[in-house]
């Protein structure tokens, strides 16, 4: 029997399939005489219609499982059709994993196949695939012939197929609930709307390899308040825990690293165990303009050819602005920037970003070892501090000289007037401007007090984590349980702590002796202890390493 819910009535389901004869009210309409349900239904049983057709049904059920129904080459028909778009869609589901797996772009100018146009990577691996792979080209053929109207190839199928990324992240997802320790980056960037872009990252350790785990979210408040309550929403549909949150990493705004309402200070209200670390990896710094190729943190090399060929330059974009064979747009751009070469507060600049930039690309070489770097940071920042003392009337002089073999007068241009604040009251403070056009740039050029900064994050850092970078070179016994007490101390968040200092120590000196001689970095022992399941030996060693390869350092 089966219910019609639409219709509030009974039925007799074989009898509505397979009587042919004068058909029953449960056969035919229905029946809902509920108070005398019972005896029609035993009526109904007894009847031979009800017989025949529940015979025909068991018979029916039979074949069908047996494959050998009526509809026998049909069914074979449609089971080998949905045998081939099974595959076409498998063959789709490996070209979006390989494209996204390689961060290539799948779309082109056009989305017709075999185009003489750039139809991009998605359909053009369609058409590589079909020349070795029988399930392709048998899909091709019937698009040629217009044997069948689907495709599978455009932007439509494209996107659904891109939903596969919502079961990658959520396997990335689990991962960093199981590991019940990860970290947060996020880095905001307008796109071509202008509307700024929130990339949020997601950094955590399964003891096989660091996951990424990336999406993107539109902002529209920028605020550090605003940003967090992005970041807490974000986390909370993750079904990430905040208190799980050991590392916080962002970029330079002040939204974002600021002590007092930054989203660093919001997140550490929360836990104080979420440690932040100025992220600078993703910064490009460029020189507007005037670069040859981009430059990435401290390539100096990119800075070179315009410090030692700045004559050559400029005598080369001067003949580009007078070409009348090339483009206005052209010759305006190399005017302009033929110009800029003539500034003479450009050269200074050039001259005092090739000398510190070339300190820096020494000090960017030793960052695979902590330690090192921060020993080499600090001397960086002496040099800095002397250069500004007594460098840069060095650069001042070769920036001179360049002017004159430019033929430009070495002085700085007209800036606009500064102007004073309004006082009130006689007591208030007056301040001081610096009206002296080479002061005032030189003030503003060396700002170092943010650069300190760093410096002194990386250094607490080291302090902190610095004698776990090498675990074949421990620090002497009472540096040792100084250092683990530290960190012991480093990761409670009263009443708990993430790991015992004393027990961290004794580990420590007890692994040092397991370990082979070729294994000694922190990753290289994550690896080791669960490969001889040492977790519940070596358990504070264990937690340490993973937060410290969860932090965004």
């Amino acid at each position: 029997m089966v219910y019609f819910k639409s219709t509030h009535k009974m039925f007799c389901f074989c009898c509505k399939l397979f009587d042919l004869g004068p058909k029953s009210s449960l056969a035919e309409t229905g029946n809902s005489d509920w108070k005398h349900m019972a005896q029609i239904l035993q009526v109904h049983e007894t009847t031979s219609n009800h017989y025949t057709s529940y015979q025909k049904w068991v018979e029916v059920e039979i074949r069908i499982k047996r494959h050998q129904g009526s509809d026998k080459k049909n069914q074979q028909l449609i089971n080998k059709e949905a045998k081939h778009w099974t595959n076409v869609l498998e063959c789709l589901m490996s070209i979006v994993l390989f494209l996204t797996e390689h961060n290539i772009a799948f779309r082109g100018s056009s989305e017709c196949l075999f185009s003489k146009n750039n139809n991009g990577n998605f359909i053009g691996l369609v058409q590589l695939l079909g020349k070795f792979d029988t399930v392709m080209q048998k899909h091709l053929h019937r698009m040629s012939t217009k044997e069948s109207a689907d495709r599978y190839c455009g932007k439509t199928i494209q996107n659904e197929l891109n939903l596969l990324a919502k079961t990658v992240k959520d396997n990335i997802i689990q991962g960093a609930k199981e590991s019940k320790c990860f970290s947060v980056t996020m880095d905001c960037t307008p796109d071509v709307s202008h509307r700024k872009q929130l990339s949020f990252t997601i950094h955590f350790v399964d003891t096989r390899e660091c996951t990424i785990c990336v999406k993107f979210h539109t902002v529209q408040d920028s605020t550090g308040e605003g940003l967090k309550e992005v970041l807490m929403d974000m986390l909370d549909k993750c079904g990430l825990n905040i208190q799980e949150c050991r590392g916080q990493g962002y970029d330079n705004g002040t939204n974002m690293k600021r002590r007092n309402k930054g989203v660093q200070t919001q997140i550490l209200q929360i836990n104080l165990k979420a440690f932040f670390m100025l992220c600078s990896c993703h910064s490009v710094n460029h020189i507007k303009g005037l670069t040859l190729e981009p430059i990435w943190e401290c390539r100096v090399e990119s800075l070179k050819a315009v410090r030692y060929q700045t004559v050559d330059m400029h005598d080369a974009l001067v003949t580009l602005a007078e070409s009348e064979d090339c483009d206005p747009a052209v010759r305006h751009e190399a005017n302009t920037l033929a110009s800029q070469l003539t500034d003479f507060k450009f050269l200074i600049a050039m001259v005092v970003w090739y000398d510190i930039l070339s300190q820096v690309n020494v000090v960017s070489k030793s960052m695979q070892n902590i330690a090192t770097a921060v020993i080499m940071m600090e001397a960086c920042f002496k040099y800095m501090i002397s250069y500004r003392k007594t460098g840069y009337a060095t650069a001042v002089t070769i920036a001179k000289e360049l002017a004159t073999e430019l033929g430009v007068e070495p002085v700085f241009k007209h800036t606009t007037q500064v102007r004073r604040k309004k006082h009130q009251f006689d007591y208030e403070g007056r301040e001081e401007a610096v009206i002296n056009p080479p002061k005032k740039f030189k003030k503003e050029f060396f700002e170092l007090a943010t650069r300190h900064k760093r410096f002194v994050q990386m250094r607490e850092h080291n302090d902190f984590w610095g004698f776990l970078y090498n675990l074949k070179k421990l620090p002497d016994s009472t540096s040792l349980i100084k250092n683990c007490k530290d960190l012991h101390t480093k990761l409670t968040d009263s009443p708990n702590s993430d790991i015992n200092g004393v027990s961290l120590c004794e580990e420590l000196l007890s692994i040092q002796g397991l370990l082979p001689h070729d294994i000694s970095k922190p990753k290289e022992v994550l690896h080791f202890i669960p490969s001889h399941k040492l977790q519940d030996v070596f358990s504070n060693i264990w937690v340490a390493l993973i937060i410290l390869l969860t932090l965004p350092v």
